[in-house]
């Protein structure tokens, strides 16, 4: 939730990295201390409001290129998606 109201998360982007086994879910406490994306949400949320769309959140830190490669194999289909910004 925003400022300016709710972002929905793309359900079905989640569920599938969720089923791959390869992505994690932050603690509420690991949560509450990554604040890279909060100030942007706002500005995305105003600027994409005449539109129909949702967030699949991923933060990623610093990642090996065996890693690097291993998600992007798992992300490849989300950016095939012409709707995908």
């Amino acid at each position: 939730r925003t400022p300016l109201g709710p972002i929905r998360l793309d359900g079905e982007g989640l569920a599938a990295l969720r089923e791959s086994g390869e992505f994690e879910e932050l603690s509420i406490g690991e949560d509450e201390a990554e604040h890279s994306i909060e100030m942007q949400l706002p500005f995305l949320l105003l600027s994409m409001e005449q539109a129909d769309w949702t967030l699949l959140p991923v933060v990623v830190g610093h990642l090996s290129q065996q890693a690097c490669a291993l998600f992007a194999r798992h992300l490849e289909p989300l950016f095939d998606d012409p709707n995908t910004l």
